[in-house]
């Protein structure tokens, strides 16, 4: 990706997360700071939007540690 792609998909992500702002009056740090704001929600939603791998035996075995764990404090 060359620098010039990558600002565009800022711009793209500043302008998806941050409507209202308007990008011909915004200073080249102001765009820098939203446009990291903007790719990090980006992320953000992205992983949101991963399944959960409840089907991976470290999965149940994490689930199981922890329902033990509960049981333990509750009734004993």
């Amino acid at each position: 990706m060359t620098d010039e792609q990558r600002i565009r998909q800022r711009m793209i992500y500043v302008r998806h997360y941050f409507p209202g702002v308007n990008l011909d009056t915004i200073s080249d740090e102001e765009f820098a700071m939203l446009s990291e704001e903007a790719l990090w929600l980006h992320e953000q939603m992205l992983i949101s939007r991963m399944p959960v791998p409840m089907s991976l035996p470290e999965a149940y075995g994490g689930l199981r540690f922890i329902i033990s764990a509960l049981a333990e404090r509750l009734f004993f």
